[in-house]
Formats: structure tokens, sequence, C-alpha cells
């Protein structure tokens, strides 16, 4: 073990997009017209280390810009010092998640538009029978869905498009921390052991972490940028903003931050067709087999933002206002918030009151449907038997159009699963889900 000096920065991978967003927000607020009211030192960005040693004095107006992290960093606000607040954050969804859930009135959130950020460029719609790059940059980490986007690309390939993935940034170890806790190896090696098992000589090419400018400047064939995250911090995709500003089509997820993005050369995959890391592997290449379909039979189309509502000019929050907002969602969270307090959100996912709470985080992220089928499996995501397979494979095939979701049938009795299967369209159990498990969904509809 080695020490780590006390004035090294603080290092984290996300560091690099918010060190990117940093620079383009203090530029905004310095061409703000009200950026002159706004001076440097009264703004804390959350989440940048850089932030941390700040001091405010006991009457200043402090501007919060949040980042994704949101859902934890609500129950850490009365940790603020200074006499009034303004938030601000990157995405419509972040928005409404603080003002629905944590401010609950007329304290709302400030909004900063992914066009005062990053200016796009005109894009062409790639002819995908001439060939295209599928580039991704970014951390190479569960949470980022990389093992749906391997099996999305090696999709395209199998249905005739001959496209080349290329990864660009370094592996870690997390996970969908509002999934609960998991015990997990090396991801690096579990993503070699899955391209193993797809079927052909298809490979990604993975290049390791580059300059956060370099990347884009690579010598690529008709690039397309691509994200299929449906990581729950997941509020703006820098990768894909630059990707824009160099004029590249984009495939991403319609989930989180991804939604605010527009463009004239743009696809947008459903959130439940990025299949996260806790399915099975088969479940996993079929969704991306449908999510290949879909960009077949749509392809890449031109699409503007909806008109937002006028809105009027924010009020700060003063520090009272912020423990009276706090002292709610402690009243909705119980003891479950000690949890967030210690940034522990898989924890927090394994209480009752805290995965209702995600749920409903998560019911604004995901992208809209009318329509919901969950499938039960026995007791594990991953491990499944041949039977079982086969009848997922078979169910999955049967609900193409619909929004469907995973669970684990020894989970059910948690609250957010019991809301789940309330108001599912149709609920399908695996042939080796137990009898008790069956019984009890019968009596819930009965």
């Amino acid at each position: 073990m080695k020490r780590i000096p006390r004035h090294f920065p603080i290092w984290d991978q996300c560091q690099s997009s918010i060190e990117t967003l940093v620079e383009r927000i203090e530029t905004f607020f310095n061409t703000h017209p009200n950026g002159v009211e706004i001076p440097s030192q009264a703004r804390f960005y959350c989440d940048y280390g850089k932030s941390i040693e700040q001091r405010f004095s006991s009457d200043q107006l402090i501007h919060i810009i949040t980042f994704g992290d949101i859902i934890r960093k609500m129950a850490q606000w009365p940790n603020l010092s200074g006499h009034e607040y303004k938030f601000w954050c990157l995405a419509n969804d972040f928005k409404r998640i603080q003002e629905e859930l944590y401010f609950k009135g007329d304290h709302q959130v400030e909004l900063i538009k992914r066009e005062d950020l990053f200016q796009t460029q005109p894009a062409s719609q790639p002819e995908l029978n001439q060939g295209i790059d599928l580039v991704y940059a970014g951390r190479l980490s569960r949470q980022k869905n990389i093992k749906s986007l391997i099996a999305f690309s090696h999709a395209l390939h199998q249905a005739g498009v001959e496209n080349r993935l290329h990864l660009f940034g370094s592996f870690d170890e997390r996970y969908h921390e509002e999934l609960g806790r998991w015990q997990v190896s090396s991801f690096k090696n579990e993503l070699q052991d899955f391209i193993e098992s797809l079927e052909g000589s298809w490979t990604p090419t993975f290049h390791g972490q580059v300059e956060r400018e370099a990347w884009p400047k690579y010598d690529f064939k008709n690039p397309v940028a691509i994200s299929l995250s449906t990581f729950i911090g997941e509020d703006f995709g820098v990768s894909l903003a630059q990707a824009q500003a160099q004029g590249w089509p984009i495939i991403c997820s319609n989930f989180g931050g991804h939604k605010d993005i527009y463009g004239e050369s743009l696809i947008k995959i459903p959130s439940w067709l990025c299949a996260p890391f806790s399915y099975p592997d088969m479940a996993i290449i079929e969704l991306a087999k449908r999510a290949s379909s879909l960009v077949l039979k749509e392809g890449f189309s031109a699409q503007c933002p909806s008109p937002l509502p006028k809105e009027h000019a924010r009020s700060p929050i003063n520090y009272k206002q912020i423990i009276e907002c706090h002292q709610r969602l402690i009243k909705d969270l119980g003891t479950s918030a000690f949890w967030l307090n210690t940034e522990s959100l898989d924890q927090f996912a394994d209480s009752n009151k805290g995965s209702l709470h995600l749920l409903k985080c998560r019911d604004i992220l995901e992208s809209p449907s009318k329509e919901e089928s969950l499938i039960i499996l026995p007791h594990s995501l991953k491990d499944l038997k041949k039977e079982d397979q086969d009848a997922l494979s078979e169910i999955l095939r049967g609900t193409d159009s619909q929004k469907v979701r995973l669970i684990n049938g020894h989970e059910l009795n948690f609250k957010n699963n019991i809301i789940l299967l309330k108001r599912a369209r149709q609920v399908h159990c695996l042939p080796n889900v137990e009898s008790k498990v069956k019984d009890f969904i019968s009596q819930l509809f009965s």
C-alpha cells in the first residue's frame, strides 16, 4: 500500500468529463446576461474535487451546480454553508428529480441547456450499407452497459451491417448501484469472456485511455458516436456532445440526460433495450438484436427538442428552507437516508424505502412506455438452466414491442417490485420459478 499525497487532486474516472463541463459552464456564466451578478467565488460544483476547499461567507448567495450524482447529494444539502442558494443542473430529468422529490414546491432548479455548452455541427445521415465506425468514449464500466453495446454492434454485424466498434477509456469495477449490492470480479475479464462467446470472428477494438480531446481525431471511416448507458447518474454525455461538435451522427439510449440530445442525424434506443450487466448474457444479446432491428427499420432522422414551457426566474432558497425540504425527504426515507449520507447507494437500494425512492427516480429517467411486461427469474438474474434460457428467449421474442423488465423471484416481496407487478400488463414466470413465488403472484392479482 502507498499513501496518496494530500495535495494530489481527487482521482475519479468521471473527473475528466466533469473538468470539461466545468470549463464550459464557467464560460457560460461569464457570458451569461446576468453573469456579472454571479462571481466565480460564489459557484460551487458538486463532485468536482477543486470545489471541496472553498469557503463561503454566511451572507453569501451561492450558486450550486449539480451533476449526475444528485440522488446522493440531495441528502447532503444541510452540509452547505452560506445564506441563500440557487441550484443549477444540466438535464431536464435531473431537474425533475430535484423538484419533484426534494423541493416539492416553488423552489426550483435552473437548467443549463446543452446548446449553451456545446455547439453542434450539421451531420449527414450515414449509409449503413457502406460500413460505419461505431465510437464509444468514456468509462468502460458495467454502469455504462458496455456488454449491451458490444452485443448491439455484433447484432448489426450479424444483420449484414459492416461496423467496427472502437472503445476509448479505462476499465472500472463499478456497477448499477440502484440494483443493490453485488459481488463482482474483473469486468475486463468478464467482457473478454462475453466477446469470445459471440458467434463469428467479429471483435471490437479497445484503444485504452487517451487525452480527452484526442479520440475524435482518430482516422475513422463514417464515424457514428454511440452510448447505450442507463447509468442512474447519466445527466449529460460529454463524449456525445464532443461528437456532435464534430458533425457526427449519434446512436444513444433514450435515458436521462441523453433525452435532451437533438440533432439532424440521430437514433435513440428505448432504455429497456439497453440491458444492464445484471441480466443473463442471452437476454442482453436478444435485447441488442431488437435494438439493431429498430435501427435498421427506422434509420437515422432529424430530431428537434420539444418546446419547453416558459419559466419565471427562480428565487434563491435560504438555509431554513433547505432544512425544511431535507426534513420532508427524511420523513419519506426514514433511517434508510443514512445510507445516502454515507454515499452507499447500493445499501440504500437494498432497503424498502430506498428501493421505492430509486424506482421514482428511474421512472423519470427511463424511456416512456404505455405497456410493460415483467419476467420473473427463478433466483438469480445471471445463472439460468437451459430450460429457463429457452423460455426466456421465447418470451422476449413475444414481447417485441413492449417494455420488458427482469426481476429476481426471491425479491418480489420488496415494495418496489410489488408496485412493478401491479402496474405490469403481463407477468411471465420462467419454468423453474418456485411454486411459492407463483402463488404469491396469483394472490396479488386475485
